[in-house]
């Protein structure tokens, strides 16, 4: 099934071009990630940052799924994973091209925004295959 995941930043504190905020998902997302959904609210400059990662937890290491710096524009990101095999190498289909699926995931979500102004905002719609 598809499912949507919509989280928000909350109001970015911390003064002109310094402003930033973090939020998590309450739950555990469980899936592939297709696509994420940026969108800047209020007028966040062009020095924005903006990172949607996985938090780390016991044997789970954090995943960056989008890092967007400099940016302020909405825009719609397509997170991938190469397949690898167990022993680590790259799943090729001619020797020379990756092999790409959306990224799994499993674990709470945060959202950070960093270096916008006083009470910006971003949003991100995570769209996630959970079949």
């Amino acid at each position: 099934m598809i499912r949507s995941y919509r989280l928000s930043s909350g109001s970015t504190s911390g003064g002109a071009g310094a402003s930033g905020a973090t939020a998590t998902t309450t739950t555990e997302i469980i899936g592939r990630v297709l696509a994420v959904g940026v969108i800047y609210n209020g007028s966040p400059p062009a020095s924005t940052d903006v990172t949607v990662a996985t938090v780390a937890a016991v044997g789970s290491p954090a995943i960056t799924l989008v890092g967007l710096t400099n940016a302020n524009s909405d825009v719609w990101v397509y997170p991938a994973a190469a397949l690898t095999t167990s022993a680590a190498a790259a799943v090729t289909y001619d020797a020379t091209n990756e092999i790409y699926v959306g990224q799994p995931i499993a674990g709470e979500v945060s959202l950070t925004v960093a270096q916008a102004n006083d009470d910006d905002s971003v949003d991100i719609c995570l769209v996630v295959d959970e079949g």
